[in-house]
């Protein structure tokens, strides 16, 4: 079948195109046959579907496409329909020079405050192995008192890294409270006292600062049930300050969280719309 798959990339129309890239993609490295017509559709002028679709297949061959890794290239400078997330991620799975344009893309972005692009390229760092986490280490403390969502990017890079990635765990020490925790619970959950730190994580979403509120956020979702009682009572007491923020927050517990059901259904009829939102979406 590979063949006629090769030859659908020349397909007059692009949703064939795209198609048989998104296919080739499934072969992953048995498609080296296929890199000259992928790295080809890389200057598809018929749809950005097929360029992006050629670019995941290239990273799904590894280092079978290091040759396509200059084609590839430019795309970290194409913000249309995420090619930046894409290439990023392919040039990190193909290794050789591609996690090195990364890199270098991902240090541009974040000397131009560019946080939410940058985030987005951190993400797919892993594959690139533990040779990143020097990187994603430096790029944590560049964005640990600038921007949250580039900040929890690098750290959630990290703890898919391994066992690369416990070596840095001191590095979070220096980091804001709420940041250090959720850190310590992706990379070494073992060196965090739970029970001791869910009080204080749930005094930071009274805060109100995004910075803080989204870590303390995201570090209670990864404790998961052992932190629903205390948050329960802080619902109960009805204090309109938190309330909202814990009711958020408990849509980011998944089915951790189901304990609160109960208690926010309750809490629907009576609320005004921004709060209704909020009880909508957490359930």
């Amino acid at each position: 079948v590979l063949p006629l798959v090769i030859g659908a990339t020349k397909d007059p129309e692009w949703p064939v195109r795209s198609a048989a890239a998104k296919c080739l993609g499934a072969y992953g490295p048995l498609a080296r046959e296929a890199l000259l017509p992928l790295t080809e559709l890389l200057q598809d002028n018929g749809s950005f579907h097929v360029k992006r679709e050629a670019i995941v297949a290239l990273g799904a061959m590894g280092c079978e496409a290091r040759s396509s890794t200059l084609a590839i290239k430019p795309f970290l400078r194409n913000s249309s329909a995420h090619s930046e997330t894409h290439a990023a991620e392919a040039l990190c799975k193909i290794g050789g020079d591609g996690p090195a344009m990364v890199v270098e893309r991902v240090d541009e972005m974040l000397k131009a405050h560019d946080w939410a692009r940058a985030s987005s390229m951190l993400s797919p760092m892993p594959p690139a192995g533990a040779g990143m986490a020097p990187h994603l280490v430096r790029w944590l403390h560049l964005t640990a008192h600038e921007d949250y969502s580039a900040c929890a990017a690098a750290i959630k890079a990290l703890g898919e890294l391994g066992p690369a990635a416990k070596t840095v765990a001191p590095e979070l020490k220096t980091l804001p409270r709420p940041v250090m925790v959720y850190g310590l619970l992706k990379l070494v959950p073992a060196e965090v006292d739970e029970a001791k730190e869910t009080p204080g994580l749930i005094a930071e979403l009274g805060r109100y600062r995004y910075f803080d509120f989204d870590a303390a956020g995201d570090a209670l979702a990864l404790i998961g049930r052992p932190a629903v009682p205390e948050m329960l009572k802080v619902l109960k007491a009805g204090d309109a300050h938190p309330e909202i923020l814990v009711i958020i927050t408990f849509g980011k517990f998944g089915a951790e969280g189901r304990d609160a059901v109960p208690l926010l259904m309750e809490k629907l009829k009576p609320a005004k719309e921004e709060r209704h939102r909020a009880i909508i979406k957490s359930l």
